[in-house]
């Protein structure tokens, strides 16, 4: 993998890496959980080994990037890297000591998915300041039934709009691609 240009857009850093031949425009995050998987795979491999298997490797991460439709204008995410990951597999599995990341107790940073539940603002589906969003998210709920329940209390049940200012500014705002992650996850284990 050969990293070609950095260049940030609209506050996400974005790298194009040349992986098998082919030009992908890789997001900052995606870039270095990428980097770190394929070091931990080089770092298992025996020397007589490792040139083959690694282009072998970063041949079929072309392939996966390139089904998925990364190839070109989209920009791979964290989210499809993970999916790569799943794919190919785990690094230990690379060097025949798949009952090593069993033994060591911690999973490899790339399979890291923190299991933390927070309420936080989403600042990506707000109508005002989120705060809807966020507790769906949180509760598990669709967003529009939040929406709904909130506006019958403010109107119909003489719940202060005050009661709604203070929680957005209570309430932090999911601002890093961790959190705005979790925010995802936490929506998905509703479906």
């Amino acid at each position: 993998m050969k990293v070609v240009y950095i260049t940030d857009v609209i506050m996400k850093r974005t790298v194009t890496v040349n992986i098998a031949g082919m030009a992908f425009i890789v997001d900052e995050d995606a870039y270095s959980l990428l980097k770190s998987y394929l070091n931990d795979i080089s770092r298992r491999l025996n020397d007589g080994e490792k040139e083959e298997t690694m282009q072998d490797i970063e041949n079929r991460i072309a392939e996966i990037f390139r089904n998925r439709g990364a190839f070109g204008v989209k920009v791979v995410s964290v989210e499809l890297v993970r999916e790569m990951i799943s794919i190919i597999g785990v690094p230990a599995t690379f060097s025949g000591d798949a009952e090593d990341g069993k033994q060591m107790g911690t999973p490899p940073p790339y399979h890291a998915v923190p299991t933390e539940r927070r309420f936080m603002r989403d600042p990506r589906h707000r109508v005002l300041g989120g705060v809807c969003s966020g507790a769906a998210a949180f509760f598990g709920m669709d967003t529009v039934i939040v929406r709904v329940i909130t506006f019958l209390l403010v109107f119909l049940a003489g719940l202060s709009v005050w009661i709604y200012i203070i929680l957005w500014i209570v309430i932090p705002a999911a601002r890093t691609p961790q959190e705005l992650e979790m925010m995802d996850r936490m929506r998905e284990e509703r479906l």
